[in-house]
């Protein structure tokens, strides 16, 4: 298992269990004050419905009695709320998979780059040792050793950037409780918009990893095709790219 990959499963593993945990335990805290707040709310309507302190129609109280059943449904509801959740997110990661079918690619999703990215460092570092066995040793273990640990940072960089919406989203899933309560009054509802606003971004996220990975995998993978296979370099010329018809960039045999 490579570096990359290794990163996002257990980022994986971790972040299913925290999320629901995390929104068990706000939604369990939150129980009481949430149905408090909506019998104030309920007798607040009714109340104005008698006295008629504000204009209020038939539309409006519908409206806001399925905010209220809505919030009820999904706010404390753990099961429900996966269940939309799940099926807006594994429907972005169909359509970021139809992006990289689209690129030439065979796959999508944090899972795949990951193990796409730990082929092509493992690709880099052939090449990698194949420059050193053309130099003399000690030139080739200071490359050797400059090579892996640029290599190294590549892998944690590429992990970090498919953890970060993971990490972010189960956030924004764990104050879920919090944030519908929020939209039940017009004082606070504009947190619940931002937070909305804030959730579709990052599970947007990964339409933009869609387009971006796919086309760097795929313009690694066409570089290393046209160097070849790096054990058969002869010298360190072999290994560097050649330009067009007449500008060859390879370098004399050492």
């Amino acid at each position: 298992m490579g570096v990359v990959t290794w990163m996002v499963e257990t980022t994986d593993n971790f972040l299913e269990d925290a999320a629901q945990t995390t929104f068990g335990n706000v939604a369990g805290q939150l129980g009481g004050i949430v149905a408090v707040a909506s019998t104030l709310a309920v007798i607040g309507v009714f109340l104005n419905m008698v006295f008629q302190y504000k204009s209020m129609d038939g539309r409006t109280a519908f409206w806001f009695a399925l905010k209220l059943m809505l919030i009820s449904l999904f706010a404390m509801n753990w099961v429900q709320f996966n269940a939309v959740t799940s099926a807006l997110i594994n429907g972005l990661d169909q359509l970021a998979g139809g992006m990289v079918a689209g690129l030439g690619g065979g796959g999508a999703g944090a899972s795949y780059f990951a193990g796409a990215f730990d082929d092509l460092i493992e690709e880099f570092g052939d090449y990698l040792n194949a420059a050193g066995d053309n130099m003399h040793w000690m030139a080739g273990a200071l490359i050797g050793a400059i090579g892996a640990f640029l290599l190294g940072v590549i892998g944690a960089l590429c992990g970090l950037v498919l953890i970060f919406a993971k990490i972010m989203l189960a956030f924004m899933i764990g104050i879920a409780p919090i944030m519908i309560a929020l939209s039940l009054f017009d004082v606070s509802k504009d947190y619940f918009h931002r937070w909305l606003s804030s959730t579709v971004s990052y599970a947007l996220y990964p339409l933009v990893i869609a387009g971006v990975f796919s086309t760097v995998v795929g313009m690694s993978r066409s570089l290393m095709t046209e160097l070849g296979d790096p054990s058969g370099a002869s010298n360190i010329g072999a290994l560097v790219p050649r330009g067009g018809p007449g500008h060859s960039t390879s370098l004399p045999p050492c």
